[in-house]
């Protein structure tokens, strides 16, 4: 199982006193916000709760696809950040989005303000429970979100029983292997309805407008029809998993010098890579929406990337992928898209995974990836796709 947080004594503990405070208020909160009866075996209305960052929306898209073989029928919505309908627009795996953000969903460099999701958190519960769900989903192991599917009214509510609060679920899924992928973790949620879940690759859905759009903006650029592309997003989520600027510049220099690539150079949100020094002829661009940045990796034949979103979003899309890794494991968080994947990271390093709490005081994942292992790595690649 794919560690969303890492296992420890403290937590553990944590998680079992919260048990013990929650098992005699139980039935009282049954008794004012009771959930609701199962109309019949087959769900009209599905909830699915994913909360987190891009990728991990990307990486819910084979379950959203085996949910909606599963039970054809039903309408599902997908509870997550407002990420989430701009990237799957156009696949027809949800029907409808619920936006929210909860402060325990963000990295700790990004902690959102906690006053103003309490403040929220009555019309989220008002809104799920008019929905009238028949089943809820969550792949978290977390009891913070158990207990948010408890408060939807949902008549059935599946999950992991793990982390506290299993208690709150009526299909509380064995946690299982931890080694396994995280799509695989979403796949067993199935489990209690007797399916068998086949694999569905992630793919994401671009427009042919959304397309031609990105293509007018490389031809203004100084793109030629037939040009090998190659895209670099030197930013990401979290600074403990931002590679240096400078070798991100350096790789551009290989790409271009070396293979006679045109560099795609993508500036994230933050303005990360703004003043990048970058080969001759280079296209820089600054996608104003997330449909943007998709369609333009869609024009590309390689991204190179830090362990994130652009790299789940790239893959969904059939677009080959690089990504460097710092804490996160690939083994449990590769892109699930049809694309190739290759990965560089230190593999001397034994406090992997550390889920962005670094122990040192730098990256040493990061500080110490040399940038002449990684070139030749990228080299490699780009003679094998070229």
């Amino acid at each position: 199982m794919a560690q969303t947080w890492l296992v420890s004594d403290r937590k553990l503990r944590w998680a079992r006193n919260a048990d013990r405070v929650l098992a005699p208020l139980l039935p009282v909160l049954r008794g004012v916000l009771p959930p609701r009866e199962q109309r019949s075996e087959q769900p009209e209305k599905i909830l699915v709760s994913e909360l987190w960052h891009i990728g991990d929306v990307v990486i819910a898209m084979p379950f959203l696809a085996a949910l909606r073989e599963r039970f054809p029928t039903a309408s599902i919505t997908l509870l997550s950040k407002t990420h989430a309908r701009e990237t799957l627009a156009g696949t027809g795996l949800v029907d409808d989005v619920i936006t929210f953000d909860l402060p325990w969903t963000f990295l700790e460099e990004d902690k959102r303000s906690h006053g103003r999701w309490l403040l929220g958190m009555p019309g989220l519960v008002r809104r799920l429970r008019r929905e009238r769900f028949d089943i809820a989903f969550d792949c978290s192991r977390d009891g913070r979100n158990h207990m948010l599917l408890f408060l939807s009214g949902s008549a059935r509510r599946v999950g992991f029983a793990f982390g506290g609060g299993a208690s709150l679920l009526t299909d509380a899924v064995p946690v299982g292997s931890l080694e396994q992928h995280r799509t695989e973790d979403w796949l067993r949620l199935l489990e209690p309805f007797g399916a068998n879940a086949l694999r569905h690759e992630a793919h994401l859905h671009v427009s042919d407008a959304e397309r031609e759009h990105a293509q007018e903006f490389l031809r203004r650029g100084g793109d030629v029809d037939g040009k090998f592309m190659i895209a670099i997003h030197p930013g990401g989520s979290s600074s403990l998993k931002r590679w240096r600027l400078e070798s991100f510049e350096a790789l551009a220099a290989t790409a271009a010098g070396e293979f006679g690539a045109r560099i795609l150079w993508i500036i994230d949100p933050k303005g990360t890579g703004i003043d990048a020094t970058l080969p001759e002829g280079s296209i820089r661009a600054r996608p104003a929406t997330l449909r943007e940045l998709m369609a333009l990796l869609s024009r590309c034949q390689l991204l190179v990337c830090n362990d994130g979103g652009p790299m789940h979003l790239a893959a969904a899309l059939g677009v080959p992928t690089f990504a460097i890794y710092s804490w996160g494991k690939p083994e449990w968080w590769h892109p699930v898209g049809g694309g190739r994947h290759t990965w560089v990271r230190r593999e001397d390093l034994t406090c992997r995974p550390c889920a962005g709490h670094c122990i040192f005081s730098e990256p040493i994942c990061l500080t110490g990836l040399k940038l002449e292992t990684v070139r030749d790595a990228l080299r490699a690649e780009l003679g094998a796709i070229q």
